[in-house]
């Protein structure tokens, strides 16, 4: 933006034919005019870099030369832009790297330009130590529980954390997340690089309340010496208390092991299975054979079994007592 009539003393650049650049001053007044006649702005054609793509890590300076054709182009200014200043930025072709990502830092002098495409990759910083929020705890079967596993330091190159169990079928996990499956002790283990952290966990069995207890029979008849199993059903099939308690109400009439009711006396007895606060009963009538009679054990008799031998202690039961079968009560 020179006026017209302004006064100026000439400066030129020139190239002679043998290639060889040479200055030459003109002494002389010339008017603004005269002189972009004579002397004309040269454009620039062409800007290029020394790097076309460059990768860096977090941290990390790339000096970018910027090279413009024709050399003696009437202004040189560059002036240099990022795509993307979160991951890189650049101040006179000094790109510095912030963050991992891409960017593409842009040359421009006149309406020329030239890209470089910088990659940032996260700077390696390796895991010194990896720690969970738990060391230890007790779950009960289908609990759940969130384990968290911090890495140090905070800006290590690894992110990632791989979680294993050291036995599915007690615990499972999965990004942290521990499933407990089955009673028993699991380790669960938290990985990254070479570093790992674990949390004991014990599962204990589920609760599961008894809602019935059915007999197989709630009447018995029975010959004295006869026996008669009974079982019992316990609903739902995995509740927690699988154990059944009998008794009798009258052993010189009826006895009950494991569910094996015998029928010892003439009389009734009522057989009891109870599983925790459920009881269920049978009813027991005990009938004594024709021909045979009862009498108590009282140490004197010489008593001998059904085949024959004699018996030194007996206990309740059919045996021969002076040739005749009595029931022992």
């Amino acid at each position: 933006n020179i006026a017209a009539n302004q006064q100026m003393v000439i400066s030129d650049h020139a190239t002679p034919d043998d290639g060889n650049s040479c200055a030459i001053y003109l002494a002389g007044t010339f008017n603004a005019k005269e002189a972009l006649s004579r002397f004309p702005i040269v454009e620039v054609t062409e800007i290029t870099l020394n790097h076309a793509e460059a990768t860096l890590e977090e941290g990390e300076a790339l000096t970018l030369t910027a090279t413009i054709n024709p050399s003696y182009a009437t202004d040189k200014t560059v002036t240099w832009t990022t795509s993307n200043a979160e991951v890189a930025v650049v101040v006179k072709g000094v790109v510095s790297a912030l963050a991992p990502g891409t960017a593409t830092i842009t040359a421009k002098a006149g309406d020329k330009e030239a890209t470089c495409v910088v990659t940032v990759e996260k700077k390696y910083v390796p895991v010194t130590s990896v720690m969970l929020n738990k060391t230890s705890a007790t779950l009960v079967e289908g609990d759940t529980l969130k384990l968290t596993a911090t890495i140090n330091p905070f800006n290590a190159y690894e992110s990632n954390v791989t979680w294993e169990t050291s036995d599915a079928s007690i615990a499972t996990v999965q990004d942290g997340m521990v499933i407990a499956v089955a009673s028993g002790t699991v380790t669960i283990t938290a990985k990254a690089e070479n570093k790992e952290a674990t949390c004991l966990i014990t599962v204990e069995k589920k609760y599961v309340p008894v809602a019935e207890v059915i007999l197989s029979q709630t009447e018995l008849v029975l010959e004295v010496g006869e026996t008669q199993t009974l079982t019992v059903t316990i609903l739902p099939e995995n509740a927690t208390d699988q154990d059944v308690v009998w008794s009798t109400s009258s052993r010189k009439v009826a006895s009950v092991r494991k569910g094996v009711v015998t029928a010892v006396g003439a009389g009734t007895a009522t057989i009891s299975a109870r599983v925790g606060d459920i009881t269920v009963t049978c009813t027991v009538t005990v009938n004594v054979p024709d021909g045979i009679e009862q009498m108590t054990n009282d140490d004197t008799a010489v008593i001998y079994d059904l085949t024959g031998r004699r018996v030194e202690k007996a206990s309740k039961g059919i045996y021969i007592v002076n040739g005749k079968k009595v029931v022992l009560r």
